[in-house]
């Protein structure tokens, strides 16, 4: 009798045959950690940045330049917040951005712990590893310097640029050392820090003398517009009125500032025993200018408005004229009022913040800790944010917290390790496929944050090039754009530039198309002389057909001798759409050929002829991603049966991507929700192999 083993499968059953003669046991490592801070940035930043066009130019030369610190100094109500948050979400070419933005409208951002918690997070996301184990007051910060190091040698390497922004120094309100103080005094090569602060409070003591931040020359003067200062002066007399208001009025005031983070009208309306249209009339009629209305980071698809303090000023003023004991009983109102949703086990109905932001409110030790171990409560995170990332920041901040209280033993941190694992196991296998998905069917914003649970560089570049292509499709050409501007890759980038233009170009809009076409050929010389021109080759032959320029598309493949000739063949048949075959004829690859016929099959012939070209292909593997690629030729011709059998190919690895492919086929049917949410309720399948196609 051979050796017999005990397997653990992903479910974690148990499976065992006969007599034990071998255990092998294989852990997998823990998975890359993934920010998703940028969400928070965007809640921060305006909708639109007017009359900054020679500040954002300074900033663009900084960040490729030789100067290693540059300082954004003004007066409060400046608009330097405004500056850099656009700055961050609009990087040049080439530049990695890392950020931590210092404030007290959104809970646990206004000291040094959070700082190192945050960037952390974001320099491990890019270096595509986990964050450091057992960290510890005594070692995280040694970690985030080390981090720093590798992610700035990475991005040496890749003819990249590190940029560290770090606003609002004067707003640290930490108790403990400053995060100017963590700043370094030398940064390494490939690395530049871009801060903001007002002049006043001066510099922390505990700054080293040598440091830059103590050199008068890296400092940036930004002007205040007069237009500016009006709306000051507009939200501290509003801001005084409604601190002396009526009573209604005033608990509306602290439970916004409380939120730190927003209340949409009906959960204003739910905690003050009032109804949503009550709530809107009375702020529209007091507080027009203190509130700021912003869509909700959480719900996805409908994206309710939620009110916050519309400037850092006025949370600070709000914070210090309400008190301690009033803003503490204001949170326990919150955490009352989100306690009788989790009482019910989070239900469909539960509202998004009190799902999604009740750890943000300041929790005793105990309530927190259940909080971030509550399965039922990731769940429906994950339904009204998109997917995983909010939760796994949220364990995150809950271990900083809990070390602050002393109350992260042993058993504590292994019971958020394991909720971790849990949330990085579901999300680990999702195909891209599944993007373009919940864009068709309007759900943007849960597209957006599935971003979060791409893991490995080649296939986060592949969800953020799908999302922009996605986005643009779904008629929101103006939010691809802005997506496309934070992609930093620079063959991502320029692909995502092609697909944009596509989009445009099949929306008439020929001239804008043309633009982006020529700024993602821009970089297209660079990505030869990288080895990186696949993906970006493949874009642009997409654009090239859409604005008529056929003949430069035919181009394409035969300007790359090599492997990846073939799969350009494919992209131009996809691209030129059905006529087409003799392009399909001239692919070598058996496999890659039936997936160019299928690519241009109109009707039940075309699509048996594809099928009798998938008989050449040899290896279950290859077979197995052919049968999927095939899935969107049988629903067009018409035969959903055959399309549903292609899905549920026999290796169940590739189930995900099935299910993703049959959903995206007969998008806009009544199918496609079912089939979309079908891959969420599963357990997570073991991934394909690796080094294969992914549909």
């Amino acid at each position: 009798m051979g050796d017999v083993h005990n397997r653990v499968d992903t479910a974690h059953t148990v499976v065992q045959a006969g007599r034990i003669e071998t255990v092998n046991f294989t852990a997998p490592g823990p998975a890359p950690a993934r920010s998703r801070y940028r969400e928070q940035i965007r809640e921060i930043a305006p909708a639109r940045l007017v009359g900054r066009e020679a500040e954002l130019a300074r900033l663009a030369a900084f960040a490729v330049g030789e100067d290693r610190y540059l300082w954004v100094r003004a007066p409060k109500w400046a608009g330097k917040s405004a500056l850099l948050s656009w700055f961050v979400l609009h990087p040049p070419v080439g530049v990695r951005v890392v950020s931590f933005f210092i404030t007290a409208r959104l809970a646990d951002s206004d000291h040094r712990g959070a700082f190192v918690d945050v960037v952390l997070e974001q320099l491990a996301d890019l270096l595509d590893q986990p964050l450091p184990p057992y960290l510890t007051d005594a070692t995280r910060e040694s970690h985030l310097r080390g981090l720093l190091d590798d992610a700035a040698t990475l991005c040496r390497s890749r003819e990249e640029r590190l940029l560290l922004v770090v606003d609002g120094l004067d707003e640290d309100r930490g108790a403990g050392p400053s995060i100017a103080s963590l700043l370094p005094a030398r940064p390494p090569d490939g690395l530049r820090v871009l801060v903001s602060g007002r002049p006043n409070p001066p510099i922390p003591a505990d700054v080293r003398a040598d440091h830059p931040l103590r050199d008068p020359a890296i400092v940036m003067p930004l002007d205040t517009s007069p237009a500016a200062l009006v709306i000051r002066d507009d939200m501290e007399l509003e801001l005084a009125r409604l601190l002396d208001g009526p009573p209604a009025v005033q608990d509306l005031l602290g439970l916004v500032t409380a939120a730190a983070g927003g209340l949409s009208a009906a959960d204003l309306a739910e905690l003050t025993g009032t109804t949503a249209p009550e709530v809107h009339r009375t702020l529209r009629r007091t507080a027009t200018r203190t509130f700021d209305v912003r869509p909700s980071r959480w719900q996805a698809g409908v994206r309710p408005e939620v009110y916050l303090l519309g400037h850092e000023e006025l949370q600070l003023a709000a914070i210090d004229h309400i008190g301690p004991s009033r803003l503490q009983a204001y949170r326990d109102r919150l955490h009352t009022w989100a306690g009788s949703y989790r009482d019910r086990g989070w239900p469909e109905d539960t509202p998004s913040t009190s799902s999604a932001a009740t750890s943000a409110w300041s929790p005793p030790t105990a309530a927190l800790l259940e909080l971030c171990t509550d399965a039922r409560r990731h769940d429906r995170m994950a339904d009204v944010s998109g997917g995983d990332a909010p939760a796994l920041t949220e364990i995150a901040l809950a271990e900083t917290r809990l070390s602050e209280r002393g109350a992260l033993d042993l058993p504590t941190a292994a019971r958020l390790a394991v909720h971790r694992d849990r949330l990085l196991s579901r999300g680990g296998n999702l195909p891209t496929t599944l993007l373009t998905v919940w864009a068709m069917l309007g759900h943007t914003s849960r597209a957006e944050v599935m971003v979060g649970a791409f893991r490995g560089a080649d296939r986060r570049a592949a969800a953020e090039i799908a999302l922009v292509a996605a986005v643009a499709d779904a008629g929101d050409r103006d939010r691809a754009a802005t997506i496309a501007a934070t992609v930093v890759a620079p063959e991502a980038r320029a692909a995502a530039l092609s697909r944009l233009a596509a989009a445009h170009a099949r929306a008439g809009e020929i001239d804008r198309a043309r633009e982006l076409i020529a700024e993602a050929a821009e970089l297209i010389p660079l990505l030869m002389e990288n080895g990186k021109v696949r993906i970006a080759a493949s874009a642009q032959i997409d654009a090239l057909v859409a604005v008529g320029d056929t003949d430069a598309a035919r181009a394409v493949p035969d300007r790359l001798r090599g492997p990846s000739r073939d799969d350009l063949l494919l992209d131009l048949v996809r691209a030129l759409g059905p006529g087409h075959a003799a392009e399909a004829e001239r692919i070598a690859d058996d496999g890659i050929r039936a997936e160019a016929l299928a690519a241009i099959a109109v009707d039940r012939a075309g699509f048996k002829a594809a099928l009798r070209a998938l008989r050449g292909v040899r290896g279950e593997f290859e077979r197995a991603a052919r049968r999927i690629a095939l899935i969107p030729a049988a629903v067009a011709a018409g035969d959903t049966g055959t399309a549903r059998s292609l899905a549920r190919s026999a290796d169940p690895g590739w189930l995900a991507q099935g299910l993703a492919a049959l959903a995206a086929a007969l998008a806009g049917t009544e199918h496609a929700p079912a089939c979309a949410a079908r891959r969420k309720r599963r357990p997570a399948p073991s991934p394909p192999p690796t080094g294969g196609p992914t549909p």
